[in-house]
Order: C-alpha cells, then sequence, then structure tokens
C-alpha cells in the first residue's frame, strides 16, 4: 500500500533540548550519499567503482509559532554539536516497531521567511556527524507514569563490526525523573533481560545517543525505565550499522 505524507513524527533535540516538531513541520526529506570512487585497472574493460564515505543530510520547514516553539528549539541547535534528529514514518498511531530514519547532525542552515499571506516558515537543514540510521520504535511516545518497560521487539543480533544505535528523546518531565537503559534477551519473554546500555537521569527534556558494540546474539530488545514521580513522555528508537 501506497502511504502518503500525513499525521507522523519529527524530533530534535540535543543534551538539553527534545521537541516533537510534528506540529509545526509541513515537510522534510532525509537521505544517505555515497563518495564514489573509480577503482578501474589497466585489465578492465569498462570503468568499476567503489562505494567510499558515506553522507547523510535532512532538511525540513516548519511554521513559525509565536509562542517562541520551534524557533527557540532549533535556534539553539543551529551550529551546535551533539544535535539529533529522528523521523518516525508510521501514520496515525504510534506502534513500537515502527520504522523511522535518525542521525546525529549538524544544522548548518537556518532561515526564516515567507511570502505575503503565507505562514512565515523556519527552514532547517544540515548534514550527519555519522551515518545515516534505518531506525525501529522501540518506545513510543506516550506518557509514563510508574516504571516499566517496553513490550519489545525482535531485531536480531549483533554481529562482530555491527553497532546498535540507541537514542532516546525525553519530551516532557512533570516532576521527578527517568532513567532508561536498554535491555536484550534471547527470547521475547524477557526471563534473563541483559542491560545492554544506560542513559543518564532525566528530569528535563533531553536527547541522548547510546551505542552497543557486536558481536551480542540476544535477538529480543526493549526499553526499560525507572520513574521518580513523573508523568513522563519518552520516545526512543534503535538500529544499527
Amino acid at each position: 500500500m501506497k502511504q502518503t505524507m500525513i499525521d507522523t513524527t519529527l524530533l530534535a533535540g540535543s543534551a538539553t533540548e527534545a521537541i516533537d516538531l510534528s506540529g509545526y513541520a509541513n515537510s522534510l526529506l532525509f537521505s544517505e550519499t555515497a563518495e564514489e570512487i573509480e577503482a578501474a585497472c589497466i585489465g578492465d574493460l569498462a570503468r568499476r567503482r567503489i562505494a567510499a564515505l558515506k553522507d547523510a543530510t535532512f532538511s525540513f520547514t516548519c511554521a513559525d509559532d509565536d509562542s517562541g516553539d520551534p524557533w527557540d528549539t532549533l535556534q539553539d541547535l543551529f551550529a551546535a554539536d551533539g544535535a539529533h534528529f529522528g523521523w518516525v514514518q508510521s501514520n496515525s498511531a504510534m506502534a513500537e516497531g515502527d520504522r523511522g530514519v535518525m542521525v546525529e547532525a549538524l544544522e548548518t542552515s537556518y532561515a526564516r521567511g515567507g511570502d505575503v499571506g503565507a505562514l512565515r516558515t523556519i527552514q532547517i537543514a544540515g548534514n550527519g556527524n555519522g551515518p545515516m540510521i534505518y531506525a525501529r520504535v522501540l518506545q513510543q511516545d506516550e506518557s509514563l507514569t510508574v516504571s516499566g518497560n517496553s513490550t519489545g521487539i525482535n531485531f536480531g543480533a549483533l554481529s562482530t563490526g555491527e553497532t546498535l544505535y540507541c537514542k532516546q528523546w525525553v519530551l516532557s518531565v512533570t516532576a521527578g525523573s527517568i532513567v532508561g537503559t536498554i535491555e536484550s534477551d534471547s527470547s521475547g519473554g524477557f526471563s534473563s533481560p541483559t542491560t545492554q546500555a544506560t542513559f543518564t537521569s532525566a528530569s528535563g527534556t533531553t536527547t541522548e545517543e547510546q551505542t552497543v558494540v557486536g558481536p551480542q546474539t540476544d535477538t529480543w530488545w526493549r526499553y526499560e525505565y525507572t520513574i521518580t514521580t513523573g508523568p513522563a513522555v519518552v520516545l526512543v528508537m534503535i538500529g544499527k550499522k
């Protein structure tokens, strides 16, 4: 089934900020390219090429809101190290296991303007400080009020040389704090889970990435969280490269 571009989720953040841009953005694009190197030898009858370094880029346009959002956050992220961007592709209700992309990137272009009679807009673009990760939702963006864990998904094992990228957006914490971890197990029942990564305790909006280096034989993964007071709204994505 072909999909229209409606009701998807666009995220941005840093160590001190996290924002869901879905209520502001009206266009977006995440892309990845590979540098092409000619590798033909004198014995070849035709040109040959190999892929070298990959490059991730992103761009999106948001409506400019007088309340300060998303202006303040996107301005703070401009030319700042450690900015994170993500897109969950699911239409309508988000669910654990839904697909998306995420990238740690440098926001290098920030422009504001618009046509007479049209919405004022903020146009953002940038380049990856690492690979673009094709990801799955591990924890959907719901209000968490007590400690617990996500259902878990069968994301597969990590081979030697593979890295699991885990990105957590804490979109709000009303009171107290939340500590999240990434757990793995050999089965979906999680009878003997292993903690693979731990995020920093968060008492406000924040975005953080943790990595798990292969090999790891466990195939099931979930997000476990400890909440003091709450509620907290959190979205977690994982992907491997």
